[in-house]
């Protein structure tokens, strides 16, 4: 199914096809000009009817005019560069003020297409092993990296005319490409037929792209697909040993690892000869890790000892730290019973002084007594 070849019927601005949310047209931004210019693709019907676009009574590209609409955002806030949309509303009226383009809309025509409404296939090749896909076409990796990645929105990769999917991108790498996992939400992970019904093939920007319209292309499921990478494989394979207590073991991983070594270090080929690395890569990591594991087994004696003199030391710090406390007790006691003694010694001086006080009150008393009555007896 491609542009200019959908039959004897066109979308004319003038004719009685509907403008909304089930019946509207295609369209991206015009490159050359994308902050006012789209260009139309072509109109699809609820029925799951597309036609093109009738070029000679709505033009190669309409104007979007902003009009009196401020809750809207212009066209130059809106939709990245080739990024697929829809004209969900309408009049489109003749540009009367200009020859080109020949016809004008309103911002708030246009609309965001619902995740499953719309899927595009890319061209580019499958790296399962680092799960990776690299896209051939420059700009349209752009395009996902700027909107794809953020919504979670999936894809279709044509590899060697194999159509694999659908993915969901996860992020993009140093090298360009983009690290993907499965997109299982709409549809089934896997290798999907191709034909002329599967998709419909548009040009716009000067470039050929291939999409694939609800109600309007039949996917054809072939057969399911796994998407491992080595890592993961390799992951799973270490869990496995970990969890297996036969496998888990210095004489037999003594035996494996040799085994394993032999292999990488031969002329193994395996068939298609093209996975023959990858396994080699996958056997290289395990043959690692083994080893590793080999290690930590063989080192388990002597961790065992340093754990007996780890837990006497522990035994030995508590010990102390609680002799350590018996006699900071023992001198807050002590504080304690000499601040006693000593609030007894300051009360003892009181009493002293006072008892002190009245002895001497008394003794001056008696004297002056005495003094009187001597006075008194040589008076006499």
């Amino acid at each position: 199914m491609k542009q200019h070849n959908l039959g004897q019927f066109t979308y004319s601005y003038i004719s009685d096809y509907l403008l909304n949310d089930e019946n509207f047209i295609l369209a991206v931004k015009d490159e050359d000009y994308p902050d006012k210019n789209i260009v139309p693709i072509a109109y699809k019907s609820q029925e799951g009817t597309l036609l093109d676009i009738d070029i000679d009574d709505i033009g190669s590209a309409i104007i979007v005019n902003k009009g009196t609409d401020v809750l809207t955002e212009s066209l130059d806030q809106r939709f990245v560069l080739n990024e697929i949309f829809r004209i969900s509303q309408g009049p489109i009226r003749r540009n009367e003020n200009y020859n080109y383009p020949k016809t004008r809309i309103f911002k708030n025509f246009l609309s965001n297409i619902p995740d499953d409404e719309v899927l595009e296939i890319f061209e580019g090749s499958i790296e399962e092993s680092s799960s990776r896909v690299n896209i051939n076409e420059l700009v349209l990796s752009e395009l996902i990296n700027q909107t794809y990645i953020e919504t979670g929105k999936a894809l279709f990769i044509l590899d060697n005319d194999k159509l694999i999917g659908p993915f969901k991108v996860k992020s993009r790498d140093g090298d360009g490409q983009f690290i993907v996992e499965t997109h299982d939400i709409f549809l089934k992970y896997g290798e999907y037929d191709i034909d002329d019904d599967t998709y419909f093939e548009f040009k716009a920007n000067s470039i050929t792209r291939k999409i694939i319209i609800k109600d309007v292309n039949e996917l054809k499921f072939l057969n399911e697909l796994t998407f491992v990478s080595d890592d993961e494989i390799v992951s799973q394979f270490n869990n496995d040993i970990s969890k297996n207590p036969k496998l888990y073991n210095l004489d037999t991983l003594k035996t494996i690892a040799p085994y394993i070594s032999s292999i990488i270090n031969s002329d193994f080929i395996i068939h298609p000869a093209e996975n023959n690395n990858r396994l080699l890569s996958i056997l290289q990591s395990t043959h690692d890790s083994i080893i590793l594991k080999k290690n930590f087994l063989e080192l388990l004696p002597e961790v065992k000892d340093i754990k007996t003199e780890i837990e006497s030391l522990k035994e030995q710090r508590l010990q102390t730290s609680n002799e350590l406390d018996s006699l900071l007790n023992k001198v807050e006691r002590l504080e304690i019973d000499y601040a006693g003694k000593l609030e007894e010694k300051d009360k003892l001086e009181v009493e002293i002084n006072i008892l002190s006080t009245q002895i001497e009150n008394e003794r001056k008393q008696n004297v002056s007594e005495l003094d009187a009555k001597i006075g008194i007896e040589e008076l006499s």
